[in-house]
């Protein structure tokens, strides 16, 4: 049996150096969270909801919380930002009830950095269906620093 490391781990167990720091807002960063409920109603395809608030230049995704109603018998729907609209989860199944943590984000969307692209501060949800109706509920997990 191998005893394997992860980066953070490494970083901390070879002690702090200058090009050895944790990034901000991987360790002991301030966990803030925004909330935002959508009652979607005869949507048209490629329909876009903006949630919550902007983010700052500088936050740090950790994960979307996300809970549907049954939205359409072939509902899917995408979370991303202004810049890329499916940055974090792509056609996700909302055809029956969803409740996910965050096993549904993409690998690449964990620890995005806003600030990173043009027009990323805003998240949104890009209905992805026509005539989706249902209520649409969203957490999303991020550090400020």
């Amino acid at each position: 049996m191998a005893t394997l490391y992860g980066v953070n781990y490494t970083k901390y167990n070879t002690g702090p150096t200058e090009d050895n720091l944790q990034a901000r807002g991987m360790v002991s960063g301030d966990v803030s969270y925004m909330r935002d409920t959508y009652e979607a109603a005869a949507t048209t395809a490629a329909d876009v909801v903006y949630i919550g608030h902007p983010l700052n230049a500088g936050d740090r995704i950790i994960a979307f919380i996300l809970s549907t109603d049954d939205c359409q018998s072939t509902g899917t729907m995408d979370i991303g930002t202004l810049y890329n609209d499916d940055e974090f989860a792509s056609a996700i199944d909302v055809s029956g009830q969803v409740v996910s943590g965050d096993t549904s984000i993409i690998v690449d969307g964990v620890d995005y950095v806003v600030g990173t692209a043009t027009n990323d501060e805003i998240i949104m949800l890009t209905l992805n269906t026509a005539a989706m109706t249902g209520t649409i509920k969203i957490t999303v997990l991020y550090s400020r620093v």
